[in-house]
């Protein structure tokens, strides 16, 4: 889908077109379930909801709007803001899809990003951090939830090495109504 040069695409329109491409008889990786030429989404559920569990199926969109699910592990900021945080590199295909669209949708999965049957979704948008200090200081709130199976990296310590690729943050929050 094409949006005017520099406009990020409508979502609801990017969604209609890619349950339309589908067959009507199957169930999207992104939670959206069509029986009979009729689509519903999942119940959905609130960041909240989201931040005790273990991994999430992180949802992205490519620029066609195709979506891509990960699972990462997720963890509520400390400032009680109710923002939700995921540590990766700068480099991934989630931040260079998120520079383009920053939708997102979560839904709590295994390691694997198996799915069960009935998990909520929670639709948001991600906010790529990359300062430094900021990202050493979010990855923190990370930590005070996986402990020691979380790598500690050289940007954690303030150094740099140039063999650890660089991480950001993305902050997770509910979109903004209209």
């Amino acid at each position: 889908m094409t949006a005017p040069s520099g406009e990020t695409p409508d979502p609801e329109q990017v969604l209609a077109k890619v349950i339309r491409e589908h067959d009507t008889s199957e169930t999207l990786h992104h939670g959206i379930t069509c029986a009979g030429g009729s689509c519903d989404a999942d119940p959905m559920t609130t960041l909240a909801d989201l931040a005790p569990e273990e991994f999430v199926s992180l949802t992205t969109y490519r620029r066609s709007g195709v979506p891509v699910s990960v699972p990462v592990w997720i963890a509520p900021a400390t400032d009680g803001s109710g923002v939700l945080l995921v540590t990766t590199t700068a480099r991934s295909g989630k931040v260079k899809r998120l520079r383009h669209d920053p939708r997102v949708q979560l839904r709590p999965c295994d390691r694997r990003g198996v799915l069960s049957e009935d998990a909520a979704t929670v639709t948001a948008v991600a906010e790529i951090v990359t300062d430094g200090d900021e990202v050493r200081r979010l990855r923190e709130a990370i930590r005070s939830k996986y402990g020691e199976r979380m790598k500690v990296i050289a940007a954690d310590r303030g150094g740099e090495d140039p063999d650890e690729p660089t991480r950001v943050i993305l902050k997770i929050t509910e979109p903004a109504r209209r």
